[in-house]
């Protein structure tokens, strides 16, 4: 079954910066909206959430979103910014059961809270960890880890 590429302009919000054959990547400007872009997303046959990825960026933190639609064969990148400010936004943990163990990493490793999230809490990290080490900021004070200094 081919998916229609129109399908996705009547999402609210989001804007197509690019699209093939197999992947579409969009941007949601508005980070508060994520929850009904996703809802939407999810209607139109994105019926699986593969990864969610971070990248900080100093003022604010990038999150990328890996939707696929199972019944087109179809990848859909969605990217949004949280700014520092802010730095929490809407968990999708209610419409993708990945998402619970996918915001957990992020919040691990970037400290990015996830409002509404079932169980969040550090995932790989132990719970006496300080910091967020994939933050630009993070400063190593274990002596043991210092290889390259």
């Amino acid at each position: 079954m081919k998916f229609d590429i129109e399908k996705l302009g009547n999402i609210s919000d989001i804007s197509i910066s690019d699209t093939t054959s197999t992947t579409c990547l969009m941007n949601l400007p508005d980070s508060s909206n994520i929850g009904k872009a996703a809802s939407d997303l999810k209607k139109i046959g994105f019926d699986m959430l593969q990864s969610i990825t971070g990248c900080d960026y100093n003022s604010y933190t990038e999150l990328t979103y890996h939707f696929y639609a199972t019944e087109y064969s179809k990848k859909l990148i969605l990217k949004t910014k949280i700014y520092e400010s802010i730095n929490k936004i809407q968990s999708l943990s209610n419409l993708y059961k990945s998402a619970i163990w996918l915001e957990r990493e992020v919040f691990d490793l970037l400290g990015v809270k996830f409002e509404n999230h079932p169980d969040l809490r550090r995932i790989l990290l132990p719970e006496s960890f300080e910091g967020y080490p994939l933050k630009k900021n993070y400063v190593q004070n274990d002596a043991r880890l210092r290889w390259n200094e």
